[in-house]
């Protein structure tokens, strides 16, 4: 079944609300601000396509001087999360009909004033993290990408369709702009190949 991927991004402001058990004193009350997404369009041009899922297989970071990669030791292989599907409990299946197609969020990055945005080790102050919308956010905060240059390997399959791999090339300064032109030529760079 050929189903394939391609990128979207969206730009929105966000509000996060009232708190819950268990949130940090810091993470309580209301946060505006803005943030983008990264969106994949994950497209069917064959038969019904029968629960499909966008899994992250690995990733590789590239040491400063761009010349070696290792795998991010840390990480947690895991589903991304269909987009608008329930915050707590994020549709990771889907089905998708012939000649139609489903949004699959990817990452996000947002200002960071936001109280979510807690600096990982080894960032420095005013830096953001490349935030993948994985099925879950682990405690240890694999999902969350510090400044840097990364592959990302995808894997799209469905219960009726062979698996097809994805790489995605990301360079995330840690730098947010609200100015989207800057934001997507200086700041994410991001390239799918298959």
């Amino acid at each position: 079944m050929p189903i394939n991927v391609t990128w979207k991004y969206v730009g929105m402001d966000f509000e996060f609300g009232s708190p819950t058990i268990g949130q940090p004193k810091e993470m309580q009350g209301t946060w505006r601000g803005h943030g983008y997404f990264f969106r994949l369009w994950v497209g069917n041009r064959g038969h019904y396509a029968e629960r499909v899922q966008v899994y992250v297989e690995s990733i590789d970071m590239f040491s400063d001087d761009g010349l070696r990669q290792e795998p991010l030791a840390d990480f947690i292989p895991m589903n991304l999360r269909w987009t608008d599907s329930p915050g707590d409990s994020p549709l990771i299946f889907e089905a998708i009909n012939p000649k139609m197609g489903r949004y699959c969020d990817f990452g996000g990055v947002c200002q960071p004033g936001n109280p979510m945005e807690i600096a990982r080790d080894g960032m420095k102050k005013g830096d953001s993290t490349f935030n993948l919308h994985t099925q879950v956010s682990p405690s240890t905060g694999c999902n969350r990408l510090r400044p840097g240059k990364y592959r990302i390997h995808l894997l799209l399959a469905a219960s009726n369709s062979r698996p097809k791999h994805y790489t995605v090339s990301l360079e995330w300064s840690g730098s947010y702009s609200n100015d989207e032109k800057q934001m997507f030529d200086n700041e994410a760079k991001l390239y799918l190949t298959d």
